[in-house]
């Protein structure tokens, strides 16, 4: 297969807009989006509800950080919506906007069988995790991850982190910097016609 060097660095651009659009999307870009009509309803009751659109675009910062597409806004601003009476905050409100967009999620890692090979956490690590950060600093942790991690590439596998809901943007914070394309996904990122393959456990 020959590669030319203008489609190769034009692949290298779009991956590096991908990694960056969280930074690229500023609340003056986001303003004239939500100026749409048929945001307005929405809009005025998360407002009403204390949801301004600078948290709102934390929010989406949020999503597109982990390279989760904001295309389907209205799905994402509904999501806001249902819980906005639970809290303002960006990172639980981007949380439970995942789960509305769990099929757009699953679609970007599953196989043609919809399918995902997933690695978890022990049970009782991701118990543990609720209450103490002590497995996450622990070097055992962190090299049980490296391990999975490195399995799956060598299976040639995306390599997914499963955990609980509450886990996952904690568990994301502290592992994207050591492994940049580690996926993290929680079971509420799991959409109900999709299927999940176990292949492998961290465990001390």
């Amino acid at each position: 297969m020959i590669f030319d060097a203008a489609s190769v660095l034009a692949n290298h651009l779009t991956e590096v807009v991908r990694d960056k659009a969280c930074l690229l999307l500023t609340l003056d870009q986001l303003t004239p989006v939500l100026e749409n009509e048929r945001y307005q309803p929405l809009l005025q009751e998360l407002a009403a509800r204390q949801v301004d659109r600078v948290v709102i675009w934390r929010s989406l910062r949020l999503l597109l950080e982990e390279r989760v597409s904001i295309r389907d806004l209205l799905t994402i601003l509904e999501a806001l919506l249902e819980n906005a009476d639970l809290t303002q905050d960006p990172d639980l409100l981007a949380e439970f906007a995942r789960g509305a967009l769990a099929a757009e999620i699953c679609s970007g890692y599953a196989n043609d069988q919809k399918t995902l090979h997933v690695f978890c956490l022990e049970p009782h690590l991701d118990h543990q995790l609720q209450t103490d950060e002590s497995p996450i600093l622990d070097p055992l942790f962190r090299q049980s991850i490296a391990d999975q991690v490195r399995l799956a590439e060598e299976r040639g596998l995306q390599a997914i982190l499963l955990c609980a809901p509450c886990n996952r943007r904690y568990l994301y914070r502290h592992l994207h910097p050591s492994h940049p394309d580690l996926v993290v996904l929680s079971w509420n990122d799991i959409a109900s016609d999709y299927n999940v393959n176990g292949v492998g456990l961290v465990s001390l």
